[in-house]
């Protein structure tokens, strides 16, 4: 929210989280739930993992998957479960913080 105010000083928080909330609906963005319980949200693309870095608190995306395919995961669930997506949060340190 920082960089927004810089260029328009009297925005207010509500006002960008009922723009984000539209914006999901919508099917723009895609909010993504870190591990710490905390929203953020990216514009959706094509299927990819996060990386999240204990010292600065940035998160970057990991293209790709490590998953094969979904019916490689499938096979490693319970008995009678049905899976309907994954993600995948990585964490360490990243290299500007290294």
């Amino acid at each position: 929210m920082g960089r927004a105010q810089v260029a328009c000083p009297t925005l207010g928080q509500a006002t960008v989280y009922r723009a984000l909330k539209r914006l999901e609906g919508d099917g723009r963005v895609q909010r993504i739930t870190d591990l710490d319980g905390r929203a953020r949200f990216e514009v959706e693309r094509a299927h990819h993992h996060h990386f999240h870095c204990r010292e600065c608190d940035q998160v970057y995306d990991v293209p790709g998957c490590a998953a094969r395919s979904p019916s490689a995961l499938s096979q490693r669930l319970p008995k009678g479960f049905s899976l309907e997506g994954h993600e995948v949060w990585l964490r360490g340190v990243c290299a500007s913080c290294r």
